[in-house]
């Protein structure tokens, strides 16, 4: 899928939280993931999936995010093999099922 500069402005945000809101079939998804794997993969400061708080509005979406971000971990691991930051990727796909991923109501019911 190719980003819209607004989507890729998104994707590579640095320094803040970010709400990412738009309509059904817009690409959310798709953004909310790339930015993940983005801070996980991030050169300078990589993060790992036990920083990441990712709410969606649905339990499909956050399953759906589950899946492609461990897919583009994967993916991002293999076109660098052997390398600190591939073993970092690789790490946090493993960890990925422990990821704050989920719905805004299951979140607020963990905190309560």
């Amino acid at each position: 899928m190719q980003l819209t500069p607004e989507q890729t402005r998104a994707v590579e945000h640095r320094g803040s939280n970010l709400l990412v809101a738009a309509s059904a079939g817009s690409g959310k998804t798709e953004v909310l993931a790339r930015r993940c794997v983005s801070l996980l993969a991030d050169a300078e400061h990589p993060c790992g999936v036990d920083e990441l708080l990712v709410v969606t509005f649905t339990r499909a979406a956050a399953a759906e995010l589950r899946v492609r971000i461990g897919r583009m971990l994967s993916e991002t691991a293999a076109k660098m093999p052997r390398s600190e930051r591939a073993t970092h990727l690789r790490r946090q796909e493993a960890l990925l099922d422990t990821a704050d991923i989920g719905t805004i109501d299951a979140w607020c019911g963990r905190v309560i």
